[in-house]
């Protein structure tokens, strides 16, 4: 089992083991409850074995959770069911100390308001339940508690000036959507950029793409065809030796490269015949602080 799958289903076990105990239960007394064996529940709450549905009717019943332990165990099962390459970008994404969100058509994912996403995904799959797609929009809109909880990244999101103004569903859900937004930005959750409609093409944009920065790490670009959703894959986007875009620069035009070696040069991206500045490692972290720290203001 890979060893993500294995956290998750770790992580849905523990929890289950609090509600227990929350309610002065041993084992046994869950188990004539519930219905199911104590070495049953025992293997659940050890993630030795992973539990059928029907068993968690049981235990919502029991533990009175109003849906949460159903969410719970819905965001193991789907991490156990994704494929490989939604695996590692979920995983990179927790591990990560700083993600830069860019979506041209859409409010990223993990920034949705529940009546948002359920519009996306009943028009996405109109053939789908229901449940199913009150499944996806719980997986989806729990994302960044999960990220939050996980490593705490420091997030910049970029969205077009046609998302702002689209309107998705009833007036109403775009207005909640804008205020989840600005409240987000507010509290230091998540910086929001808007791209002006005015903006010069720039034909790296046309599709969602993220950037996943890491202390010890090259940066990433995590690339999907419609934000998490269709085939993605990671790719390493800045390597030692070689000019790179600065995942620090502005969403317009007037951007920095950055070279790392020894020595971290700096150069403007539309005036490289004027040269570059050099830092050593020491004035290069200086400056990184220092913008972040411009940022989080």
């Amino acid at each position: 089992m890979p060893e993500n799958v294995m956290a998750a289903w770790v992580s849905f076990g523990k929890e289950l083991r609090r509600l227990r105990e929350l309610q002065g239960l041993t084992l046994d007394q869950a188990a004539r409850e519930t219905g199911y064996g104590a070495s049953t529940i025992s293997k659940y709450e050890n993630a030795y074995r992973a539990p059928k549905q029907d068993f968690l009717n049981e235990a919502e019943a029991l533990f009175a959770t109003n849906g949460d332990l159903l969410r719970r165990w819905a965001e193991a099962k789907r991490t156990e069911d994704d494929p490989d390459w939604h695996r590692k970008i979920v995983t990179a994404e927790e591990q990560s100390s700083g993600i830069r969100m860019w979506n041209p058509g859409l409010v990223p994912g993990m920034l949705q308001t529940p009546e948002y996403a359920w519009q996306i995904f009943r028009d996405g799959g109109p053939l789908d339940s229901e449940e199913e797609i009150e499944q996806l929009v719980n997986l989806r809109v729990s994302r960044l508690d999960t990220l939050r909880r996980a490593s705490n990244p420091r997030m910049v999101a970029i969205i077009s000036e046609a998302v702002v103004h689209a309107r998705v569903d009833r007036p109403g859900v775009m207005r909640d959507q804008l205020e989840h937004l600005l409240a987000l930005d507010a509290d230091g959750t998540v910086r929001v950029l808007v791209l002006p409609a005015d903006t010069q093409y720039y034909g790296a944009a046309a599709g969602a793409f993220r950037l996943l920065e890491f202390r010890d790490r090259p940066t990433l670009r995590s690339v999907a065809g419609s934000d998490d959703e269709g085939h993605g894959r990671l790719e390493v986007i800045n390597r030692t030796g070689e000019w790179h875009t600065s995942t620090y620069s502005g969403a317009r035009s007037e951007c920095v490269e950055v070279r790392e070696g020894e020595r971290v040069l700096v150069r403007d991206t539309r005036h490289r015949e004027l040269g570059h500045l050099g830092f050593g490692p020491r004035e290069w972290e200086a400056l990184l602080t220092s913008v972040r720290t411009a940022q989080a203001r």
